[in-house]
């Protein structure tokens, strides 16, 4: 990033706020006082090894996990975390693609948009959108089982974009992607995040995509140990 964006993210209020989030499975701790901030259209990179609690911190934000201990604060206000408000804003994409392989790609995101309580024109629009982004307006009736790997990603950030979300969880969204796969993701996503200003906190174990952040917080047994750009 150059220095005039870097300037911009530091100018910036935190969308999302972070502070001395713990959890522990039995007698293990994962996650230690986790503090963190992330600004309106910044990416953020949770790089660590695996078993260091960045999946687990993400899991947490995405509802999957109770929050026990510590606080999460969204623009300004802790009391709007786990909330409807919350959820709505909130995208998703985690390893496991979210996707019904059964069904093809026009109706993976026509039942999304259903699940989001999109409907009628808008969410027509939002689907078609999508697929022209994702570059498969020609794959629209394809079986989702019988695209590529690469293929399946891109729909399934399309689905994690429908509903226009303020802030993006991606854990671990490249894993097993080749490169031209990997780059596609990426570029779609930085558009995504230039055209509408969502702040995106990636968990990853790759240098390479975690270059691809504004600023990276390394993580070991469950703390950020030092918080800087790539």
């Amino acid at each position: 990033m150059g220095n005039v964006m870097e300037q911009d993210l530091m100018t910036n209020e935190s969308v999302l706020s972070i502070r001395s989030l713990s959890h522990s499975y039995g007698e293990r701790t994962v996650l230690s006082g986790l503090d963190l901030d992330v600004a309106k259209g910044e990416i953020v990179g949770l790089l660590g090894p695996n078993g260091s609690g960045k999946s687990t911190a993400l899991r947490i934000l995405s509802g999957l996990l109770p929050k026990r201990e510590g606080t999460i604060i969204w623009c300004g206000d802790d009391s709007t975390f786990g909330g409807r408000a919350w959820f709505d804003a909130l995208g998703i994409l985690f390893q496991s693609p979210s996707l019904d392989g059964r069904l093809s790609c026009i109706q993976n995101l026509i039942l999304a948009a259903r699940i989001r309580g999109l409907s009628g024109k808008e969410a027509s629009a939002r689907v078609e959108e999508q697929l022209e982004k994702a570059g498969l307006s020609d794959r629209r009736d394809d079986v989702v089982d019988e695209l590529s790997g690469g293929l399946r990603r891109r729909l399934d950030v399309a689905r994690a974009l429908l509903h226009n979300p303020s802030v993006l969880l991606l854990d671990e969204p490249t894993v097993g992607l080749d490169e031209a796969s990997f780059r596609s993701t990426w570029e779609r996503l930085e558009q995504a995040r230039d055209e509408h200003g969502i702040s995106i906190l990636v968990a990853t174990h790759r240098p390479d995509e975690a270059e691809r952040c504004d600023r990276i917080a390394v993580i070991n047994h469950g703390r950020v140990e030092t918080i800087d750009t790539p």
